[in-house]
């Protein structure tokens, strides 16, 4: 409703869509961009950019949120979006980037 892109970057063995298919959930996102199928894996900031390609936006004009410090927030910042750590138990306090506990708390940050 906020018009935003959604869509899941994932390290996955070429299924990460069939997945989301089989939970009932690919409605709502644009794309799916799956390691195996693109060859890049996080934290290489390629697949972080290429997201931000499909997206049709700059990476400085996109987030990527990601429950793995060392892969998915250093890879989303090195390629240049906002990287936000999905930390629901709030275990991580000690990291360098937003945080959020719930994927209801985008709605706070956007």
């Amino acid at each position: 409703k906020r018009g935003y892109t959604l869509a899941v970057v994932s390290n996955r063995d070429g299924r990460i869509e069939s997945a989301f298919a089989h939970a009932g959930l690919t409605e709502y996102f644009e794309f799916f961009i799956d390691s195996f199928n693109v060859g890049i894996e996080k934290p290489d900031p390629g697949i972080f950019l290429l997201a931000a390609e499909r997206a049709l936006v700059a990476p400085e004009e996109a987030a990527y949120v990601g429950d793995l410090y060392a892969v998915d927030v250093l890879g989303a910042r090195e390629a240049g979006l906002l990287p936000i750590l999905y930390n629901p138990f709030d275990t991580k306090r000690d990291r360098d980037c937003l945080s959020i506990r719930s994927l209801n708390d985008l709605l706070t940050i956007a």
